[in-house]
């Protein structure tokens, strides 16, 4: 496991300590007990042990603390719940073991604890450095499905640390002196400071949580369980010994400039390298987040549906713009569809033209006083002009969500009414990934009930449906050219929702799953029903991975006869493509990253399916792996996954830079010719000469590899980055 794969994911992390302390109570010859570590917010890391009947929990507080394995200590505290004497006693052993490696493991300072011999905290201009000492790492430490955005210091507010969700939405945690700040609601205090805690929706201005909030505790939401983590991790840098020496505040200023400046027009930064890390946004091309959003966050209805969103007007209308927005490209397909829209109250008027949109558009008044019986006079009215096929899909926005609406009941009501069905997204869950397999389930009990409990057991013959294929032209055209072979392509689901494809997905000879972990959940709502018979082949991108693809489905509905015609469709592309893998021998196309990066862009079904660089050197592409190495990364190390899937590793050129200047001076060098960025109008490229590709425009199929050689070959002899480029210009890198 490499150091940052453990240091920026907690959950990693704790996975990791707590199989130290399995091994070691299993020592060389016993079993292996279950091991669980969690945070406690006093700064102990708590190790629960369960083997057969032995419960055990241990709490581990500083490792150089711990004394020899007699009694409970202020650092460790020892809770049998079933399993007491020697079972408790190699549990205890076993924690002391693994705390006493993770404490002089790099791997694992998260957990480490800071400051411990610094009676006084110093407010100085090194005090944000002493509080993390490189323990939070901008925009890659995750926790709950939080992000670490930034920190923040301020000689009169004291320190902040700022989380982010990944969709606009942040945890502010507020360490300030006593007496700072009287405004804000306080939780429990670290060492010598107060904690306030804020949490700010998309738009909207930062709210204080009191101290007695139930979230602040309960760890089966992913805010509390980040609430208790950086509890802890506040509670291993400060103690209670400690005294704070901070300046007296200052006043607070008010603005009386009648005729304030207007916020400038670009940003201080390079205007296409926004990221949820501003430390390191200068190197950011891939955009975890918005590829992760985009592929796990897009819904589309296929069956007859009514959408309704349940918000006020500016839901509907208004979006974040202006100053510093950036734009990404989709990054794997477009969903959305022109569809029609009135507000509630407009005259009634059919609703069987597929996608039709109403909205509740609650004014001022209904936003104080509440607008539940707005939403049930809208189904009421849909109840007398819906079929029994249609579906209601329920949008609630944050603002009846912060009213506290019993929409459960509304829905309830709906349903004894003999209303149509209610998809609606449950917006509290973990993350996308969570929604989006809960619409899933929701569309297989709604299909289910239809089917009396369980899918059929009469199969349609030579038929496939096919789960986590999302739409796009590639995908038709290899479901035509297995319609061409006799196999009807006979539903598709995920990301799109339908009953009509949950049905014939039921009655389909295969089932062929995506092999993308980040759809697993959603599409094991369906795959793990029995009486299907799944496969998950390889995504076919690339001649070769295309035959491969068609053969799996082939094998799996046992018809080896119709290989040959396969055989010859490739063969006739491998003659299509010969021309262009000859032109591309002179490109080389470019990626810049980071060692996590290069590890998740290896790590194929991590990395959406897609064998990327695997992919471009099958169409001839030289490639170049520009690697960041300003952290003590050694580049070479950090590429070993992405040469060891290449057929020819010499192709890969890796070139390491360690800060802004290397970077742009790498990318402007002569033999790379575009390079991957998710950010539509990247500056920093242009200003370096050279064009940009995504990862939209790498297409599936045969038809889709030749699609994709003809546009990079397009984009690397572009002329206009290299005749115009530095005009464009970027702020902030280097000309």
């Amino acid at each position: 496991m490499s150091p940052g794969k453990v240091l920026d994911r907690v959950e990693a992390m704790l996975a990791a300590v707590a199989t130290l302390a399995a091994r070691a109570y299993a020592g060389t010859a016993g079993s292996p007990p279950r091991v669980e570590a969690s945070f406690r917010p006093d700064g102990a890391l708590r190790f629960a042990f369960r083997l057969n009947d032995v419960f055990v929990t241990v709490d581990w507080g500083d490792a150089r603390l711990l004394p020899d394995q007699k009694g409970d200590s202020p650092a460790v505290r020892v809770a049998v719940r079933n399993g007491a004497g020697e079972p408790a006693r190699k549990a205890r052993e076993a924690v002391f073991r693994a705390a006493t490696a993770a404490a002089g493991d790099p791997r694992f300072r998260l957990l480490h604890y800071v400051n411990r011999d610094l009676d006084v905290f110093s407010m100085d201009e090194g005090g944000m450095d002493r509080l993390l000492a490189r323990r939070l790492a901008p925009g890659r430490t995750r926790c709950a499905g939080f992000v670490f955005d930034r920190a923040l210091e301020d000689e009169r507010d004291g320190y902040a640390l700022v989380f982010s969700d990944g969709e606009g939405a942040n945890a502010v945690f507020r360490l300030m002196p006593s007496g700072v700040r009287p405004d804000l609601p306080r939780a429990a205090s670290p060492g010598p400071f107060d904690l306030a805690i804020e949490t700010a929706l998309p738009g909207e201005a930062a709210r204080p949580v009191t101290g007695d909030a139930p979230m602040l505790a309960d760890e089966a939401t992913p805010f509390g369980r980040l609430v208790v983590f950086v509890r802890f991790l506040l509670a291993r840098a400060l103690h209670a010994g400690m005294t704070v020496d901070a300046p007296p505040p200052k006043p607070r200023e008010v603005e009386t400039d009648p005729n304030p400046s207007p916020p400038t027009a670009i940003p201080s930064r390079p205007a296409a390298t926004w990221d949820f890390a501003p430390d390191t946004s200068w190197r950011r091309f891939l955009c975890p987040f918005e590829i992760e959003h985009d592929a796990t966050g897009a819904h589309y209805v296929l069956d007859p549906v009514i959408f309704i969103e349940h918000g006020e007007l500016e839901c509907r209308h208004v979006r974040i713009s202006g100053a510093g927005r950036i734009r990404q490209h989709k990054p794997l397909w477009q969903v959305w569809k022109r569809r029609s829209e009135k507000p509630h109250d407009a005259d009634p008027y059919a609703v069987h033209s597929g996608w039709v949109t109403f909205s509740t558009y609650l004014n001022e008044e209904e936003i104080i006083c509440g607008a539940s019986d707005k939403l049930a006079v809208l189904l009421a009215d849909l109840r007398k002009d819906t079929r029994p096929d249609e579906l209601i899909f329920l949008n609630d926005t944050c603002v009846v969500r912060l009213l506290g609406e019993d929409l459960e009941m509304v829905l309830r009501e709906h349903a004894r009414a003999g209303g149509a069905p209610v998809l609606t997204p449950k917006k509290t869950l973990g993350g996308h990934s969570d929604l989006q397999a809960d619409l899933m389930a929701q569309i297989r009990r709604l299909a289910l009930e239809r089917e009396g409990g369980a899918p059929p057991s009469d199969k349609e013959p030579g038929t496939a449906a096919f789960v986590g294929y999302p739409p796009e032209a590639a995908f038709d055209e290899l479901a035509a050219l297995l319609d061409s072979l006799g196999v009807k392509a006979a539903a598709t689901l995920m990301p799109w929702l339908g009953l009509a494809e949950a049905h014939s997905l039921f009655r389909a000879e295969l089932v062929v799953s995506t092999p993308f972990r980040g759809w697993r959940k959603a599409a094991g709502t369906f795959t793990a029903l029995p009486g299907l018979r799944v496969i998950q082949p390889p995504l076919p991108y690339g001649l070769d991975a295309t035959r491969q693809w068609f053969d799996a489905i082939l094998d799996g509905l046992n018809r080896p006869d119709l290989k040959p015609r396969v055989e010859a469709l490739h063969d006739e592309a491998v003659r299509e493509l010969a021309p262009l893998i000859r032109q591309a021998a002179d490109c080389r196309l470019g990626f810049v990253m980071d060692a996590e990066e290069a590890a998740a862009m290896a790590d194929v079904e991590g990395f959406y399916g897609l064998p990327a660089l695997r992919f471009l050197e099958s169409l001839g592409f030289r490639l170049a792996a520009l690697v960041y190495a300003g952290d003590g990364t050694k580049a070479e190390e950090a590429c070993a996954g992405l040469a060891a899937m290449l057929a020819d590793p010499d192709k890969l050129s890796i070139r390491p830079f360690a800060d802004k200047a290397e970077l742009a001076k790498a990318l402007a060098a002569d033999d790379i010719h575009a390079v991957w960025s998710q950010f539509v109008f990247d500056r920093r490229l242009l200003a370096c000469g050279k064009a940009s590709f995504s990862l939209g425009d790498l297409e599936k199929g045969w038809a889709g590899a030749l699609r994709t050689a003809r546009k990079l070959l397009a984009r690397c002899r572009w002329p206009a980055p290299r005749r115009f480029g530095r005009h464009v210009g970027a702020q902030g890198w280097p000309a």
